[in-house]
């Protein structure tokens, strides 16, 4: 199942397509990405979505940074 994923910095975006299995949390794919899913907020169509929702469908998620290093 195809999702994507829409990272969001600054005034920037880069824009991703993975293939997962139907059931992987989103936090397991942050993870897989790179993301820091504990720092990261997560929206479906512009609602918040929970870390340990299962995928079970195409969808398009925007990832935004909630903190950032220093």
């Amino acid at each position: 199942m195809e999702v994507v994923v829409e990272l969001v910095r600054g005034s920037g975006a880069r824009e991703l397509t993975r293939s997962v299995l139907p059931g992987t949390a989103v936090r397991a794919l942050l993870r897989e990405l790179g993301e820091a899913p504990e720092g990261s907020a997560v929206l479906i169509d512009g609602v918040s979505i929970p870390l340990d929702t299962p995928l079970d469908r195409p969808v398009r998620l925007t990832v935004i940074p909630t903190f950032s290093g220093g």
